[in-house]
């Protein structure tokens, strides 16, 4: 989470989050009280808040990931390497990828993608559409510990979530300029001009595509889109 006076901005990995902040920080008129990456909002929105999150699609946001670890970072590559196995999959090799993805979504690897993940897997919840969930609602492990079931999911997504503005990295810029033209017109600065801005920036992009979606194998694409399934049923609550 990232912090702008009111504006929160819920930053999910692996979707344009160093970008959108850096978007925000030169646009808002209010300070950035810089916050831990991807943290979670731990308290109740206040009524005067605008909460943004970026939303990238299942099989973008795993190839990032993947691509990010070929560089020899991140967390998830730095629990693989402590296990061993780490460079068994990192090659940039696309039949590597689907073994990495095949582990990853083994029941052994839960430990492995760490970040709470345990706390939704057992409801057949993918990694990528966990961490869009787990930034969608205040006190989130909470609430978590109260799911039974996908039904109960929809339910609370529906009913609770705290986000007011959900930016779609497929179409970033244009979202942007749309919440600017809305929700967050009064919290722009008077000499912000975020087409302007939109034009000339270039995208931050720290994970060199060593893996492209073109090079993903069928089969390992239909098995990360079944396992994130719920993320495009929570993609269709949001208006285009």
């Amino acid at each position: 989470m990232q912090v702008f006076g009111p504006v929160l901005y819920m930053d999910v990995q692996k979707t344009g989050s160093t970008f959108v902040t850096g978007f925000l920080a030169d646009n808002v008129r209010y300070a950035h009280e810089r916050t831990r990456k991807h943290s979670r909002l731990q308290r109740t929105k206040r009524p005067e808040e605008i909460v943004l999150l970026t939303s990238r699609d299942p099989l973008g946001a795993w190839l990032s990931l993947y691509n990010y670890g070929c560089t020899g970072v991140g967390r998830l590559r730095r629990r693989l390497d402590r296990r061993g196995i780490g460079e068994r999959f990192y090659s940039g090799d696309p039949d590597d990828f689907d073994a990495w993805v095949g582990h990853l979504l083994s029941a052994d690897a839960v430990a492995d993608l760490g970040e709470d993940y345990a706390a939704l897997a057992h409801l057949g919840i993918g990694f990528a559409t966990f961490r869009e969930l787990v930034l969608s609602f205040d006190r989130p492990l909470r609430r978590f510990a109260t799911w039974d079931s996908l039904d109960d999911v929809r339910e609370a997504y529906q009913r609770d979530t705290c986000i007011d503005v959900r930016l779609r990295h497929r179409n970033l810029n244009d979202d942007l300029i749309s919440v600017c033209h809305g929700p967050l017109h009064k919290h722009l600065r008077t000499d912000a001009d975020p087409v302007a801005y939109l034009a000339h920036a270039e995208r931050v992009n720290s994970s060199p595509p060593r893996v492209r979606s073109d090079d993903v194998l069928d089969a390992t694409r239909d098995r990360i889109l079944s396992a994130e399934d719920l993320w495009f049923w929570m993609d269709e609550q949001w208006p285009v």
